[in-house]
């Protein structure tokens, strides 16, 4: 009988144990609380079925006390021919009774030690809670990815591939980018493209070339001698060493407007000519200062061709809009279109031109979004 009691009590703990952390679960599910009061609510029913547990178990050794007691009693009406056997029992009883106060001192010592935890874990999911990212930056960063997913299967619909190529994103250029400097190469139909950088742009806008049966070139100017020799490897194992060559342009001091940058080495690009693509992704500010990418424009400008167009990447950071703003100012016969990719980009184009400026299909997808906000703004 006292094993069944024992099992049902133990079975009515756990039970409302499962059925207080499934509420708590549900509420959480339903948005009605939030994380932090979600494992407050699960901790303290934990809590509580310990507490429970113990008061049980108090009980029943207040009930063995009890029955300790009354045998003493019936044992202390006894002849003295029992006295030895009653002074064993007593000894033997002490020493339970202080087994028992000895389990009491170490279930107090548990449940400090459990409280303990319990304001450690406490601290560690307010912390959690103070940098965890919101609803709103979340659904940002997925539909980010969502983008940029779409733009590679698109990618992968223009240019098909016979063999694995690196992975983009990071500190490779990203999808949408990739995907409006093919469609540019598609639509201009370049005989020569040159990229302040090298790596995943240099392969695709070759592969572009190739694609579309273009007879052109792309030439990037690369400082770092692994980014170098890593994108000559791209170019090789793909067969495109007709149509992309990477150039080995260590940096040297040049002048611009009176201002003083590190630059990749002219000899690499004085041969250059009619350039009708420039795709500036370098020199990185790690490598050469503050507004690293500044030269490119001014130095290049004469070996460009007069319908010419200028891609600027990263202009999510503070160097690069000052960069754009300073070309502007350099050459205001351009007219710039900031596109609203996963690190931005502005392209320019030269108003001296006859030809009108024309988007490319997926510049006019970058582009509906950031109207559709300006008309909202009005």
């Amino acid at each position: 009988m006292r094993r069944t009691r024992v099992w049902s009590t133990r079975v009515l703990i756990i039970g409302a144990a499962v059925v207080w952390t499934s509420g708590v679960v549900v509420l959480r599910l339903l948005d009605q609380i939030d994380s932090a009061t979600t494992a407050a609510l699960v901790a303290l029913g934990l809590l509580a079925g310990g507490l429970f547990q113990m008061q049980r178990l108090n009980r029943s050794l207040d009930r063995r006390h009890q029955l300790q007691a009354a045998a003493l009693t019936r044992l202390s009406s006894q002849s003295d021919q029992h006295n030895a056997a009653f002074a064993a029992l007593r000894a033997e009883l002490d020493t339970l009774a202080g087994r028992s106060l000895s389990y009491l001192a170490g279930l107090t010592v548990q449940l400090h030690q459990h409280n303990g935890e319990f304001s450690a874990l406490h601290t560690e999911l307010d912390t959690l809670t103070q940098h965890s990212i919101s609803r709103d930056e979340l659904r940002s960063d997925l539909l980010t990815t969502y983008h940029q997913l779409e733009a590679l299967q698109n990618l992968y619909s223009v240019i098909e591939l016979d063999q694995p190529i690196p992975q983009t994103r990071g500190f490779a250029t990203s999808p949408d980018l990739l995907l409006l400097l093919v469609d540019l190469v598609r639509v201009r139909r370049p005989h020569l493209i040159v990229t302040c950088g090298s790596g995943m742009s240099t392969v695709w806008l070759a592969l572009a070339l190739r694609k579309f049966g273009i007879d052109g070139r792309v030439v990037a100017l690369e400082h770092d001698q692994r980014c170098h020799d890593e994108t000559r490897a791209l170019i090789e194992t793909r067969g495109l060493g007709d149509l992309a060559e990477v150039r080995l342009a260590p940096l040297e001091p040049v002048d611009v407007d009176g201002d003083s940058f590190r630059w990749y080495t002219r000899s690499a690009w004085e041969d250059l000519t009619d350039i009708e693509i420039l795709f500036v992704d370098g020199p990185p500010p790690a490598s050469s200062g503050r507004l690293a990418r500044l030269p490119a424009l001014p130095l290049l400008a004469k070996h460009l061709r007069s319908d010419h167009v200028v891609v600027l990447d990263d202009t999510y950071r503070t160097d690069e809009r000052e960069i754009a703003a300073s070309w502007l100012q350099m050459f205001p016969e351009y007219s710039p279109d900031g596109l609203s990719l996963e690190k931005e980009a502005v392209v320019l184009r030269s108003q001296s031109t006859n030809r009108a400026p024309e988007l490319t299909e997926n510049e006019a997808q970058t582009r509906a979004p950031r109207e559709r906000r300006k008309v909202r703004r009005r």
